[in-house]
């Protein structure tokens, strides 16, 4: 388990210490911004995939605190529809907060649109959601240190893309952030902005509802632990 803890740990430090921080500026001015995206990315897949190969639940070190419920089980289910669907649009729309995309923030407001219009970080919350729904149902301390972990960097990762791209681009993200919000349906809810269901696309929806479904039947062969008790 100290393996896992380490891995973990070496995770969020690169993440929480170095991204969004003063040092990245640092190892920016020094290596470049290419070769520090590329160290950065080395980095973190390493680490990456030290937290799954020494990931192990079942260890008889590892204390239980609570077993899942077929209620908690079910609302994990429900939680994690909305972050499939936010997961797809964040995959297959073009995102101003996403790296190698910055130069769409010269529309401001205007680049808020699609899943946009929901949250400006679908990718990220849709990590915070999926970490959400596990830690309700894994009670033992791996599960907490990964779930807890991943959701930790997520969202500490909204605030320091924000932080950056303020410092970097100014009135254009101000702009930008004006008709968005980083928690779901909040700038749509205060009147900043709109829901329109055709610019997020009737295939993304639908094309989240499957992979979700699909989770549903398959993740006890893929993981061991099947998604609703019943």
């Amino acid at each position: 388990m100290t393996a896992f803890v380490l891995a973990m740990a070496l995770f969020i430090a690169i993440h929480l210490g170095v991204s969004g921080t003063r040092l990245r500026g640092a190892a920016v001015a020094s290596l470049g911004e290419n070769v520090y995206r590329g160290l950065f990315s080395v980095a973190s897949a390493l680490c990456l995939a030290g937290v799954i190969w020494f990931f192990d639940p079942d260890n008889a070190a590892n204390p239980v605190w609570w077993d899942a419920s077929a209620g908690r089980r079910w609302l994990a289910v429900l939680i994690l529809l909305p972050a499939w669907v936010l997961l797809v649009g964040a995959l297959s729309q073009s995102n101003p907060t996403a790296v190698g995309q910055e130069a769409g923030l010269a529309r401001g407001a205007e680049a808020a649109t699609g899943v946009l219009r929901v949250t400006r970080h679908p990718f990220l919350i849709a990590v915070l959601l999926w970490a959400f729904a596990h830690l309700l149902n894994k009670g033992d301390l791996v599960s907490g240190l990964l779930f807890g972990g991943f959701g930790l960097v997520a969202a500490w990762g909204t605030l320091a893309i924000d932080a950056k791209a303020l410092a970097a681009k100014g009135d254009a993200y101000r702009r930008f952030m004006a008709a968005t919000s980083v928690v779901p349906f909040l700038a749509i809810v205060q009147g900043r902005n709109r829901l329109v269901l055709g610019e997020i696309g009737w295939w993304r929806l639908a094309l989240g509802l499957v992979l979700w479904a699909a989770l549903l039947q398959f993740h006890g062969a893929v993981f061991g632990v099947p998604a609703v008790l019943l």
